[in-house]
């Protein structure tokens, strides 16, 4: 049995499911959850700390050592030095990319500013080769299209029961697909080259 694993976390690939239904309730107050979010002095309007997404030089929480698991928005290397099994999943990089887009600037969206999507694409493209790294190193990568399935094999592999009837907010959607043409597609596509490589390879050890 697998006592202790690190569990990197790619944005928009169900982490939500993932944690709150099986980590969680499975390992409780043994899974630490760490952030990917560095508080900075500037405020905003309503007096909040604005909060910056940043995935280097992170700090290691207290007693990390100490937890069961340890999950989050990190990259691949930072736990590298416990030689724990490690775990993940991947998506599609075109539809990760959108959901990404039309998650993190909705209110742009809606108030007419911001970055464009193919903008926004440049700026977080390859972003899954980025953050997992040498994927030889990872015990099992699950695939978000087929989340019950690789929920079920990293369970095996964990020896650990598989939770049921998980009501998944992987396909939840803040856009509707006919909004993005297929030449858009395309274009992110080509602009992702090494995250479609990564994911056909992950699809094909997967099958």
């Amino acid at each position: 049995m697998i006592k202790k694993f690190v569990c990197v976390h790619i944005l928009k690939t169900a982490g939500t499911t993932l944690r709150r239904n099986f980590l969680k309730p499975v390992y409780k107050d043994k899974c630490l959850i760490e952030v990917s979010f560095k508080e900075t002095n500037k405020k905003r309007k309503d007096g909040k700390r604005k909060r910056k997404l940043t995935f280097e030089n992170q700090v290691y929480p207290p007693d990390y050592k100490n937890y069961d698991v340890i999950y989050g928005h990190f990259k691949g290397d930072k736990y590298a030095h416990l030689n724990w099994p490690m775990f993940s999943f991947v998506r599609h990089p075109v539809d990760r990319m959108i959901s990404h887009y039309y998650h993190f600037n909705k209110l742009n969206i809606i108030r007419g500013r911001g970055p464009s999507l193919i903008e926004f694409s440049e700026k977080w493209k390859n972003h899954m080769t980025y953050i997992l790294g040498d994927i030889s190193r990872y015990e099992f990568i699950g695939i978000v299209e087929d989340f019950d399935k690789s929920l079920e094999r990293m369970c095996d592999i964990l020896e650990v029961d598989c939770p049921i009837n998980i009501i998944s907010r992987r396909v939840s959607r803040s856009y509707k697909p006919e909004q993005i043409s297929n030449d858009v597609r395309k274009e992110i596509e080509d602009m992702n080259a090494k995250d479609m490589e990564l994911y056909n390879e992950v699809i094909n050890k997967f099958n």
